[in-house]
């Protein structure tokens, strides 16, 4: 439905006024009216018209006719037509640019399409008409018609144009070959418009470039600025490379014209850009090298630089760098050894250093830095570097680091956000330029950094700080920290000559004091970039801890600070064991003045600092922080001050990520069997030292020392885990989950918060130590048992609550959120219940795979029996008699781990917890879901819900299948009612579901679990519902699912056949024998072929070929060539 009507004077009226505004209305009807067969006269009628863009739009609609409606347009219309698109042309000759070239662009389009029938030599007639035609209009009324800026206007639009023109095969290659012996006329007819009382092919010895200022009259028109500006565009496209040395000689003649100079560089550019150029640029670098030395260029650039000229100085600087960046292998070789090269390099550092800030002054000194390094990579292939590029290099360098410099403070203060961001990011930039230099020049490039940082005047002492804000030379001194932070993933940790003399106490100390932000953010970043050299020098490291927990005193400084002592910790974690504990303290004292985010990564790197230490050095430290954090959670929980509801929720909120930090932290590293029967268990251990060493690598030790160092750390962690502290400690955590949940039971964010904490402690142990535990040998049980167990922090999350009572809270809120069902927020409850089912996944996830574990911890469990002489003798053989040590310090730490504080499932027990967490979670869940459309108003439940379902199929101790048939039942139902839901997510949930159920659980799998509960579990579904499931997959092959999510049944179809392959051949026959089903568009042919071939193949690539095409058959799509993509 269009606004405008054109069939009455009024209504057309009113819209050519409102198209010469353009007013979107009138666009979007024009747009319309294109589509009809009264678009010809809509563009005429436009054409004519006073307002430019009406007449821009009236040229456009020629062109969109031309390329959409070509056929309609009877045969005898088409040559009359293309003389009065000439006319128009010539018509618009003096008119607006925009016309003109949209003029153009329709020729172009009636050329693609009439080229070489009914219109041959297109580019010849269309150049001999317009000339022909302004003679005539010349001798008859004495007009002057600009045709050469027409001509121009044409042959420049037409090599971009023909190459996106709608032509295939033969049709493509006939007008690229009218284009090809048109060139000679193209080249002609530029090369005319060029011509001057000089001589243009004498280039570089035209006395515009010799003698600047010494220019020649009647040079540097509009019309050869337009002419070097076509050339360009044929350079581009269709120039032949034996014309590329004259026509650059040409270029650079119309170089100092001022009229001409943008235009000569954008030839020239695109000359250097020429697919082919490389294989001359002998010759096309004797020409412009020529140039490069010229007076003109050297002045014209100094003269840019010295006036700050933006603009000329982006034109030269693209002019320079199109050569340098085109030839870098030629520059690189001829470095110090042509004077022309040299000056290049000179003059690129000119622009390099364009005076000024970045974004705010100028920009122009980011245009280099590719180039450079370019220059670095193309030198570092080089057998035999150059004399000068030591030099070079280190001027760069020099250059780079005065470009990072920031503004003073009140400068700085006025940017806005935008400008700021911008010139961050050319200091990356520049970041990575002076990475180039540091692998040209290694340790050189750092002793020019230190020369800067060294001619920066000494502080003196004195009323203001030093290098505080008001210092003008604090600048130099944070680009040069800003710099060696940009190396400093390319210096080795063994450097010692200059970074020593950096961070030191007295740099650290005398940047601390400078109430600085700037300047002290750039040290902060630049003690994280270094942890690693810091690692190699454990002399260092205590001041630049320091340096970095006293800026989180500041708020500004929170954030840096915060990501530099996660990296101290990491990477110099073994050095900072012993002060661990002072450390933890001094951050947990100025915590309240740290910001909530930058608080939690400080947290979570002091937890990982706790693994590696001697349980004497740990318990302090630990029950320091988490004990006091705890009792602070607690405290909220209980809003002991009081508080506005919104403050206490907002103070919960923020306990709960520190806890959930902490959690992080603690956790243990996922390593296997074979790193834990080799990690020193004493926390004597300095692993850091060992350049390139993985986590907790250590010396080794034979069999007896370790026994024997060993049982002194046994003894230290089972006086801990027995102590008054940690069941301390445990209470609190059992406390804090417990009011929490309670106090927040319909709160989402404090749930998803408490839910989140709870995730991130639960552990097991190691996942991929668990098979191979299963298999050590009895002798060796004694060892393995002790390696295992003697630290536990490092097999086991020390904060994590009883995986018993975790079930329980579960179940009973879970109950009681059920029980408000709907309520009157029922979205708030759905999401409530999402984040505790998504809590199950997690424990199934942690708890669903023991069974191999079962021997191992039978035998561990039974060696931690104070009457098992068998581990006394073991571990005396091999530990000897140390003095005041015994055996018992092990079984007393076995007991409390495994036994008295069950951190740790018994494997055969792990059936008993998982099925008291489905039994609790599953009839409730599946009961909400099975009322109405429930199903497709949550689907962020049901998601949950089989998500959980499927990690209980992987679990090997079969807990599904532990729930009574009565619970089992409306599962299977609701899944069954999960196919017909349009929710991708939730049906690609409930495919993976049904594909692990078929399987009868991986878990089961492994363990040889064929014949047991999963097995018993899945005949029972494929007895009551297998054979409407395979009816749902077929339907979802013939057409009801999008094939794009073609995979999920296709998976669910192959599990079925793999593994229960006679019901489901049954059921095919069956089903495939209706008419109709599962489309109308396959016969019983088709079905027929298609069973015997699913049926007999066992490769799932091909499996999910016929699966594809009988799915493209369904579908009717076999005949369209995306369909069988």
């Amino acid at each position: 439905m269009t606004t405008f009507n054109l069939t009455d004077e009024a209504g057309a009226r009113a819209f050519f006024e409102a198209l010469s505004i353009p007013t979107p209305e009138a666009v979007k009807d024009l747009h319309e009216f294109q589509k009809g067969p009264g678009g010809w006269d809509l563009a005429y009628r436009l054409l004519q018209l006073p307002a430019v863009s009406c007449q821009f739009y009236g040229a456009h609609t020629l062109q969109v006719k031309l390329a959409r409606d070509w056929a309609t347009l009877d045969a005898t219309h088409r040559l009359p037509l293309r003389d009065q698109l000439l006319g128009w042309l010539l018509q618009f000759a003096n008119g607006p640019l925009v016309v003109l070239t949209k003029l153009c662009l329709a020729i172009t389009t009636f050329s693609v399409k009439a080229v070489p029938d009914p219109w041959p030599r297109f580019i010849p007639y269309t150049l001999e008409w317009l000339r022909r035609e302004a003679q005539a209009i010349h001798a008859a009324q004495g007009t002057i018609v600009a045709v050469d800026r027409a001509i121009l206007e044409f042959l420049s639009v037409l090599p971009e144009e023909a190459h996106r023109g709608d032509l295939t095969g033969s049709r493509a290659a006939l007008y690229l070959q009218e284009i090809n012996e048109a060139l000679p006329l193209v080249l002609e007819t530029c090369h005319g418009y060029l011509a001057t009382s000089g001589d243009p092919v004498r280039g570089v010895q035209s006395q515009g470039l010799q003698r600047p200022g010494d220019l020649e009259p009647d040079v540097g028109t509009e019309i050869q600025a337009k002419t070097l500006r076509c050339l360009a565009r044929w350079a581009q496209h269709e120039l032949p490379l034996d014309q590329l040395p004259g026509t650059l000689v040409r270029a650079l003649y119309f170089l100092p014209y001022p009229a001409t100079t943008e235009a000569a560089v954008e030839l020239i550019v695109s000359i250097f850009e020429h697919p082919k150029a490389g294989q001359i640029q002998t010759t096309l670098a004797d020409s412009f090298l020529g140039a490069v030395t010229s007076p003109w260029l050297t002045g014209a650039v100094r003269q840019t630089v010295d006036e700050e000229n933006e603009a000329e100085a982006r034109v030269l600087a693209r002019l320079l760098l199109s050569f340098a960046e085109g030839f870098p292998d030629l520059m690189a070789e001829s470095l110090g050894r042509r004077p022309e090269v040299d000056r290049l390099v000179e003059l690129l550092f000119a622009f390099t250093g364009f005076p000024g800030h970045f974004a705010v002054d100028q920009e122009v000194s980011d245009m280099p830095l590719q180039f450079w390094t370019l220059l670095q990579e193309t030198l570092s292939e080089l057998d035999e570097l150059p004399a000068a590029v030591g030099p070079i290099f280190d001027h760069l360098v020099r250059l780079l680091v005065d470009q990072l410099q920031l503004p003073d403070y009140p400068t700085w203060g006025t940017w806005p956000r935008d400008v700021r961001d911008r010139f961050r990011l050319y200091r990356r930039d520049v970041g990575d330029a002076l990475l180039a230099c540091y692998y040209q020049r290694r340790e050189a490039a750092l002793g020019v950094l230190f020369d800067l940082l060294t001619a920066v005047p000494t502080p003196n002492s004195g009323a203001a700080p030093a290098w505080g804000p008001a210092d003008p030379h604090w600048p130099r001194v944070e680009a040069v920290l800003y710099a060696l932070r940009c190396v400093a993933e390319a210096v080795p940790v063994r450097e010692a000559a200059y970074l020593p003399r950096l961070l030191t106490p007295e740099f650290l100390g005398t940047v601390a004091r400078s109430d600085n932000v700037l300047l002290q953010t750039a040290l902060l970043h630049l003690i994280g970039a270094y942890a690693p050299w810091l690692n190699r020098h454990p002399a260092l490291i205590l001041p630049a801890v320091e340096a970095v927990t006293s800026a989180f005193a500041r708020r500004e400084l929170a954030g840096p600070a915060a990501a530099a002592f996660r990296a101290l910790c990491e990477m110099c974690k073994g050095h900072l064991r012993a002060v661990a504990p002072d450390i933890i303290q001094t951050v947990v004292r100025i915590s309240p003045g740290i910001p909530k985010s930058d608080k939690a990564k400080a947290f979570q790197s002091m937890c990982e600092l706790l693994h590696g230490l001697a349980p004497d050095r740990f318990a302090e430290p630990f029950v320091y922080l988490i004990g006091n954090l705890l009792v602070a959670t607690r405290d909220a929980a209980r809003n002991a001050s009081g508080l506005p509801v919104d403050q206490w929720r907002a103070l919960t909120l923020e306990h709960l990520s520190y806890l959930t930090a902490c959690g992080k932290g603690l956790q243990p590293l996922d390593i296997g069997l074979r790193d834990i029967c080799s990690i020193d268990l004493t926390g004597t251990d300095e692993d850091a030292d060992d350049e390139g060493a993985p986590p907790f690598a250590v010396h080794q030790m034979d069999d007896g020392g370790l026994a024997a160092s060993a049982l002194a750390a046994a003894a230290g962690w089972a006086r801990f885990l027995g102590g008054d502290e940690y069941r301390r400690i445990d209470e609190l955590t059992r406390a804090v989950l417990t009011e929490l949940s309670e106090a927040f039971l319909q709160d989402e964010e404090v749930t998803e918060a408490l839910c989140q904490f709870i995730r991130c402690t639960l552990r097991q142990l190691p996942g991929s130590s668990l098979g191979a535990a299963a298999v050590v040998n009895e002798r060796d049980a004694p060892l393995a048992a002790l390696r295992t167990y003697a630290a536990p922090p490092r097999v086991v999350n020390i904060v994590q609550p009883d995986p018993w009572f975790v079930v329980d809270l579960i179940c009973d809120r879970y109950a009681r959120l059920t029980a408000l069902w709907p309520g009157p927020a029922p979205a708030t409850l759905g999401s409530l219940l999402t984040y505790y089912l998504d809590t199950a996944a997690h424990i199934l996830a942690a708890y669903g795979h023991l069974v191999p574990y079962t021997a191992w911890y039978r035998r561990t469990t039974a060696l931690a029996d104070a009457g098992a002489e068998e581990l006394r003798t073991g571990l005396i053989n091999l530990a000897g008699r140390p003095a005041g040590l015994t055996p018992d310090a092990l079984q007393t730490l076995l007991r409390h781990v495994l036994t008295d504080r069950p951190a740790l499932v018994a494997p055969d027990r792990a059936g008993d917890l998982l099925s008291r967490l489905l039994s609790a979670l599953l009839p409730p869940t599946v009961h909400i879901l099975g009322r109405g459309e429930i199903m497709t108003q949550y689907p962020h439940l049901v998601i949950s819900l089989f998500g959980l379902l499927t990690k209980a199929m992987a679990a090997d101790s079969a807990p599904l299948a532990r729930l009574p048939p009565e619970a089992l039942g409306p599962v299977f139902t609701l899944a069954l009612r999960g196919f017909t839901l349009t929710d991708r997510l939730s049906l690609k949930t409930i495919f993976q579901f049904a594909t692990e159920l078929l399987g009868g659980g991986t878990g089961a799998s492994a363990s040889g679990g064929g014949g047991g509960p999963a097995a018993t579990l899945v005949a029972q579904f494929l007895e009551h519902y297998g054979e409407a499931m395979i009816a749902e997959v077929l339907l979802s092959l013939g057409g009801k699912l999008p094939r794009s999510m073609l995979s999920q049944p296709t998976e669910l179809l192959y599990k079925s056949v793999t593994c229960h392959f006679e019901p489901t051949k049954r059921w095919l026959h069956a089903l495939l024998a209706r008419d109709g089903f599962p489309s109308a568009h396959v016969d019983a042919e088709v079905k027929r072929r298609f069973t015997a071939d699913v049926l007999g193949t066992r490769a799932y690539s091909r499996f999910r070929e016929i699966v594809h095409r009988f799915a493209m058959q369904c579908r009717n799509m076999t005949d369209l060539t995306y369909g069988m993509y």
